[in-house]
């Protein structure tokens, strides 16, 4: 029941408006679904690109496959263990289990290391590889090639490069990566030859080890040396930051007098005139402690402890003669900001400070340094099928690209094609009825249904003329074929449209000369 106040109409202006909005929405989601089937339709009568694509991906994947140098990947396998020397006991070696992610991390990164490489690339028995510098794959057809009067080059051995860019090459060879749940480094080496790629990992492995061996024999890096140099680090920032807070002690100091005087002065603009001799005396005095304010301020800025920070900072003060306000509020909030900094440099600094000088005492008292040491698990072997192109995954690949680039294609086609294939996309482009749709008229379908129609009826002379056109239709012999019915379709659509008195002239016009309008 509707509300009293409301009328019968209203409450069926009301109903008509939810109807009409209904029927909207279901009008456009109807057009939506139309539009999608379209363009479904559209897309299935154009397979054959798509089909292209998928042929052209498959293609393309079989001579990628065919041209791409294949790959091969050996690996060499490191344990990673934990030596711990004590003064009591210096020949005893426990092997402790990592127990961080982070220094695993630190082992593998620090065989990426580029002047490691370099090393492994400056030995003699590695430049000595056959097969070392990998041949340039060449993408041309061999026919092509041999077209162009550029025959295939046989393989060439190259000299090797400098140690530098050999082992840039090998950087992008290695991987090193870590057995999950386990203290083992896997040193991957991938070659186009499986006897180089096995040599260049067991080489990595080979160097790194020593490297640690060197390491160990020189005592380079020991425990307390390092905290040592952490702590005096740590003094000197402690230092720095406490130096630098010193220089604001003056310009704090008056930064709180100012806010006291601007408080004194806010409080008694609510009670006073400006001209009030209270209001004249605190404003005089407001204004002196803002210029003592500014003096302070500069002369912190210029104290050489903190001078670089504001050489950059303070390229946004503006001038304090000219824009005093703008100038005081710029400032207080930088020296806010800076001090914040300062304290927090300095309590930060103080942690750090008083960490090293425990870690060095308790170094001190136990006499113990740890340091990561290392140990070859396996030496690689030489590898069966190459890693790489995996013909699965290429081929795959390949035609995925190719059906979405067919796809597409045909996408791109539909929306270009401007043309009316089917009667439906008349009727829903133009939004009007189709009385009846004439096809091009074959003459030699017409002559056919001719010849056919006398062989069934030899006994018929009369009728057949040979001055008439070949593409009348209504005519012996050739008024039963389809041709004929469509134009019987259109007579009996024209017909039906109503009383013939109403409708004396029936124009036929198209939009260019040779679309059908003689026909």
């Amino acid at each position: 029941m509707p509300p009293p106040h409301v009328s019968r109409r209203q409450t069926s202006e009301f109903d008509d408006s939810e109807d009409v909005e209904n029927f909207d929405a279901g009008v456009w989601r109807h057009a939506g679904q139309e539009k999608i089937k379209q363009l479904i339709n559209e897309l299935v009568g154009r397979w054959h690109w798509i089909a292209l694509g998928l042929v052209i991906g498959l293609l393309g994947s079989l001579y990628y496959l065919a041209k791409t140098p294949k790959q091969y990947t050996a690996a060499a396998t490191l344990l990673i263990k934990q030596q711990t020397g004590s003064v009591m006991a210096r020949d005893e070696v426990d092997a402790i289990d990592l127990r961080t992610q982070e220094a695993m991390n630190t082992v593998a990164e620090r065989i990426r290391r580029m002047d490691l490489l370099e090393r492994v690339s400056s030995r003699q028995d590695v430049r000595e590889l056959p097969g070392l510098v990998p041949q340039p794959a060449n993408w041309m057809p061999e026919w092509l090639s041999r077209k162009l009067g550029r025959p295939p080059t046989a393989e060439v051995r190259q000299a090797p490069p400098p140690a530098a860019s050999l082992g840039g090459m090998m950087s992008g060879w290695l991987t090193v990566s870590i057995r999950r749940g386990t203290r083992l480094l896997d040193i991957s080496m991938t070659h186009p030859v499986p006897e180089v790629s096995k040599a260049l990992a067991d080489a990595v492995a080979r160097e790194y080890l020593a490297e640690i061996a060197t390491a160990r024999t020189e005592g380079r890096s020991s425990s307390i040396d390092l905290l040592e140099k952490e702590s005096k680090e740590a003094r000197l920032n402690l230092q720095s930051a406490r130096g630098a807070l010193s220089n604001y002690a003056r310009t704090i100091e008056v930064h709180k007098n100012l806010d006291v005087k601007e408080a004194e002065a806010t409080l008694l603009e609510r009670r006073y005139l400006a001209k009030h001799p209270k209001m004249i005396s605190v404003s005089a005095e407001l204004k002196q402690v803002q210029e003592q304010f500014v003096r302070e301020f500069e002369l912190a800025r210029q104290s050489q402890s903190d001078k670089t920070y504001w050489q950059v900072a303070g390229k946004d003060l503006p001038d304090h003669v000219t824009e005093l306000s703008r100038y005081l509020l710029i400032a207080r909030q930088q020296l806010l900001a800076r001090i914040g900094v300062l304290e927090s440099e300095i309590q930060s600094a103080t942690v750090v400070f008083n960490s090293m000088l425990t870690r060095i005492k308790e170094t001190s008292v136990n006499q113990e340094s740890e340091e990561s040491s290392a140990e070859v698990s396996n030496l690689a072997r030489i590898p069966g099928p190459p890693s790489f192109p995996v013909p699965g995954k290429v081929t795959s690949t390949g035609v995925t690209a190719g059906g979405v680039f067919g796809l597409l294609l045909a996408l791109l086609l539909s929306r270009l094609d401007n043309k009316f294939h089917t009667v439906t996309q008349i009727a829903a482009e133009t939004n009007t009825n189709v009385l009846a749709a004439i096809a091009d008229i074959s003459s030699h379908h017409l002559a056919a249904a001719e010849r056919e129609y006398r062989k069934r009826n030899p006994e018929e002379t009369d009728g057949f003329r040979k001055e008439w056109n070949e593409h009348l239709i209504f005519r012996k012999g050739v008024s039963s074929t389809s041709y004929a019915e469509m134009y019987r379709v259109l007579r009996a659509s024209v017909t039906l449209l109503g009383d013939e008195t109403k409708r004396k002239i029936t124009l036929f016009t198209s939009a260019l000369p040779g679309e059908g309008k003689t026909s």
